[in-house]
């Protein structure tokens, strides 16, 4: 099956008051985090969509193909659009959005993901990253909900569709509860060291 991927990298910031995305933990950026935990992997495409020319230029380094998101503030919807359009010639099987702010995520477990959904060979399948009854990011997208992702609007992410549909998701639970943690605000880089809850999926 064929998979595309959108990283998402354009979010404003707000709650954390600055440039999220180049906040440092463990002496990388947020974004490097997550560019390089998704380049090795054989996707169809790999998209990423943001508005900051950093982040642009070290995931052209590692193989993405950069869309310009310049109103990050209109909504999470704004950027899965401007990534679909990037991804409509190849026609992939399957999406798999990550989130650029979500540091631990192994490549291991990406691998485990994207396997599961293959595995499935059917584009009515949704896939994600769990713990217990927590469904996080990153998640894969059957193709059959293209349509319905093409149609939301402001903040709505793809977590509307996928738990919608709770009996074509297929589950891939992580071991460490710590992949599924997003940053929002400065505090929140401390939680990668203490034993604060999983957040869960926030886009």
């Amino acid at each position: 099956m064929k998979i595309g991927l959108i990283l998402l990298a354009a979010g404003a910031g707000r709650r954390f008051g600055s440039d999220k995305l180049s906040a440092i933990l463990a002496e990388r950026a947020l974004y490097e985090h997550a560019v390089d935990c998704y380049a090795e992997f054989d996707f169809v495409r790999k998209v990423i969509v943001t508005g900051n020319p950093r982040i642009r230029d070290y995931a052209v380094a590692a193989g993405f193909v950069p869309v310009l998101n310049e109103q990050p503030e209109v909504g999470i919807a704004r950027s899965i659009h401007l990534g679909m359009a990037a991804l409509s010639d190849v026609r992939p099987d399957g999406i798999l959005f990550a989130v650029s702010d979500q540091p631990a995520v192994s490549k291991d477990s990406v691998r485990r993901l994207l396997a599961a959904f293959c595995a499935a060979k059917d584009g009515r399948a949704n896939a994600a990253l769990t713990m217990g009854d927590v469904v996080g990011n990153p998640t894969v997208i059957g193709a059959a909900y293209f349509d319905e992702l093409a149609a939301l609007t402001g903040d709505c992410g793809g977590k509307r569709i996928i738990m919608k549909y709770p009996d074509r998701l297929i589950r891939v639970p992580v071991a460490d509860k710590r992949e599924l943690r997003d940053v929002d605000r400065p505090a929140d880089l401390l939680q990668f060291n203490d034993g604060a809850d999983t957040k869960g999926c926030g886009w």
